[in-house]
């Protein structure tokens, strides 16, 4: 029957050809224009099969917690060749703008994370549903959606290709804004230390996979106390940056600090189980004082104390955690009554701490027992979500006691910034917590310091908290911001506030 259609419509047209000067250019233009199109459609099919096999490779790899060991941009600068620890090899291509003017529709397929913390794989929006259930975005799941064009028709299988169910139409007179990169990435890059991959959905989905260099570590643990069964002794010897995910105890910081070469320790996704009130970088204290360890970022800690005890070569620490009491104690226990306290011992603790950063989202730190350093540091950077000043991470205090004109009694606690540079991301000055020991606290703005009060026998006493800054220290904050910070309260101390884009 389509091959009479073919001769009847090939004699119609060589009838009106041979009757008129038609000009049947048009019509063979719309033919072209047509082939060209499902050419260009079949090729974003291929890609987008490709895709979906790639995306398959790095949702497993996010639940295998594997990650990427070596980022290789393509030669024309078009994306990237990316090698897991795992052995499997893909490319991602950037995407690139689209182009307007093509006929038809490209489905949209992408993957979403579910509130039970899965991917699973949408078409259009939509969760891609077989027999009524979402489909698993990772190839363990057995199910990999495969693409084709026929007839002019998208058609999908969820069957290796034994069956096909019609889409829609891939063809038609429907303008669409097409993509010339990649269907499923809009771009690909490398941040942080992660290599992260944003989708091509509504959301801009984004996607983030470790990439560790030579020398990189990233264990995930399953049960607290069973690092040494996970790290080889090759591994003992020569890596210099661990990463580890899951539960961890002491027994497992006990075996880190027998690492001969580790010089980064990031534990940010670790959960420490703590038997005391402390965490200790190093337990074996003065036993085994550790030597290589450079920078360490903590678990998130909640009311712990942290020792940085004996590691000498310490100079960077990043803490994650709301009310993580940094600090260079000793705790001394007396087995006879039962009791214990911690006390001041300078010589124990970290010689070159330089640089101490608070990591976003921490929105108050220390604020209790606080960190009292016997040098100054370098750097210390707050995150754009504080909003409570750590008043007791301080080089020094001193409580002065005195008695003013109408016989209240007046206590000054002065604090003063233990570093030359203090970095403030927040756009808004943050302040000191509105109560000290459950009792309101109030600024005066003659001393330019806070104070609370407190009934005593002899009358009202008020307990003043100065904030002494150093004439060198600087103060970066964001630029639109600046004002704000000279006529807030506490930073109003600072001589110099600058924008922190002058570091950039």
């Amino acid at each position: 029957m389509k091959k009479v259609l073919s001769i009847t419509l090939s004699l119609a047209i060589c009838f009106i050809v041979s009757c008129s000067n038609f000009d049947d250019s048009e019509i063979w233009d719309k033919l072209n224009d047509h082939e060209n199109r499902i050419v260009y459609l079949e090729e974003i099919c291929k890609k987008l099969n490709l895709d979906i096999i790639n995306i398959q490779s790095i949702i497993t790899a996010l639940e295998t917690n594997d990650y990427i060991v070596s980022a290789s941009p393509l030669v024309d600068g078009s994306g990237y060749t990316f090698i897991f620890k795992s052995g499997k090899s893909i490319v991602i291509y950037n995407g690139k703008d689209g182009v307007d003017g093509i006929d038809g529709t490209i489905p949209t397929i992408s993957v979403m994370k579910d509130v039970d913390g899965i991917y699973y794989w949408t078409i259009n929006g939509e969760w891609l549903l077989v027999n009524g259930n979402k489909v698993k975005a990772s190839a363990t799941d057995g199910i990999t959606p495969q693409f084709k064009i026929e007839n002019d028709y998208w058609y999908v299988s969820y069957d290796n290709g034994n069956s096909w169910e019609i889409l829609g139409k891939a063809t038609g007179n429907n303008g669409l804004n097409g993509t010339d990169g990649d269907a499923m990435f809009k771009s690909v890059y490398i941040k942080d230390g992660y290599v992260c991959f944003e989708l091509n959905d509504e959301t801009s989905t984004i996607i983030r996979i470790p990439l560790m260099k030579e020398g990189n570590l990233l264990i995930t643990s399953e049960k607290e106390g069973t690092i040494a069964k996970l790290i080889s002794s090759e591994e003992m010897r020569t890596t210099t940056e661990l990463t580890i995910i899951g539960p961890i105890n002491n027994k497992d910081i006990q075996h880190i600090q027998i690492m001969n070469s580790l010089q980064k320790l990031d534990l940010s996704n670790a959960t420490y189980l703590k038997n005391n009130l402390s965490f200790k970088l190093n337990p074996y204290q003065d036993t085994l004082i550790n030597r290589t360890i450079e920078e360490l970022i903590l678990p998130p800690l909640k009311d712990t104390y942290i020792d940085f005890s004996y590691c000498f070569a310490l100079r960077h620490v990043v803490v994650t955690s709301d009310n993580a009491s940094l600090c260079n104690y000793k705790y001394e226990y007396y087995e006879d009554d039962g009791w214990g306290f911690w006390t001041q011992d300078t010589i124990l603790f970290c010689p070159n701490m330089k640089y101490l950063e608070f990591a976003e989202g921490v929105i108050e730190p220390s604020n209790s027992n606080g960190w009292n350093s016997t040098h100054i540091l370098e750097k210390i950077v707050y995150p754009s979500t504080l909003v409570y000043i750590p008043y007791t991470i301080t080089l020094t205090s001193q409580s002065i006691r005195d008695k003013d004109a109408s016989s209240t009694y007046k206590y000054v606690d002065v604090y003063t910034l233990p570093c030359d540079t203090l970095i403030c991301k927040a756009t808004n000055p943050p302040v000191l917590n509105p109560e000290r020991y459950g009792r309101p606290l109030y600024y005066d703005t003659d001393s330019k310091c806070y104070y609370f009060e407190t009934k005593e026998y002899s009358g009202v006493t008020k307990h003043y908290e100065e904030i002494n800054v150093p004439s060198t220290s600087v103060l970066y904050v964001p630029k639109e911001s600046i004002e704000l910070y000279k006529n807030a309260p506490l930073w109003e101390n600072f001589n110099n506030i600058r924008a922190i884009e002058e570091l950039e």
